[in-house]
């Protein structure tokens, strides 16, 4: 269970750095055409005019920079919004990390071994046949030949088991 939260918060953080990147894309796009309207507005009569009649030059040009600039507000709210996202997905990966590595490490310890394996109905050896007489196989005397299966819990790691999965994995199916 532990893991399976693990992989959730992380696809969810990996979904919103997607998100982010095509903000962070969508919010360069703006800039750089802002950066090209000004420049043309810069190299134009009227940006000429505007400046030559300027008192305070320099008021000018921090005035076209605002209001150029400004427009491009709104992609750079949706841009710091996602950036928000991340860092609450982050957060949440970390929480999650701390809460469920010490599950993990505890499993990977402790379940790391072979075991014996059982089918639906308790049973663990399966009587293949007979070999030299016709005896039981709870017979002393019987010659038979069986086999059992062993498994290691840690090789199913990282993957949704259910008990139907595990019985059909033992009897083969």
């Amino acid at each position: 269970n532990a893991f399976p939260e693990i992989e959730t918060k992380v696809a969810e953080l990996i979904a919103e750095l997607d998100v982010f990147a095509a903000e962070k894309q969508k919010y360069e796009a703006r800039l750089r055409v802002a950066v090209e309207e000004l420049q043309a507005f810069m190299k134009s009569t009227e940006y000429e005019k505007k400046l030559s009649e300027a008192i305070d030059k320099l008021e000018v040009l921090r005035g076209l920079l605002y209001d150029k600039f400004h427009q491009e507000s709104g992609a750079r709210e949706s841009l710091l919004q996602a950036i928000e996202q991340v860092k609450k997905k982050m957060l949440s990966v970390q929480e999650t990390l701390n809460s469920k590595v010490p599950i993990v490490k505890r499993f990977l310890e402790q379940c790391n071994d072979l075991l014996l394996a059982t089918g639906p109905n308790q049973e663990y050896l399966l009587d293949v046949c007979a070999q030299g007489n016709a005896a039981c196989i709870e017979n002393e005397a019987s010659l038979h030949v069986s086999c059992c299966c062993g498994y290691n819990p840690v090789a199913w790691f990282g993957s949704h088991v259910t008990s139907e999965v595990m019985s059909a994995a033992i009897t083969g199916r």
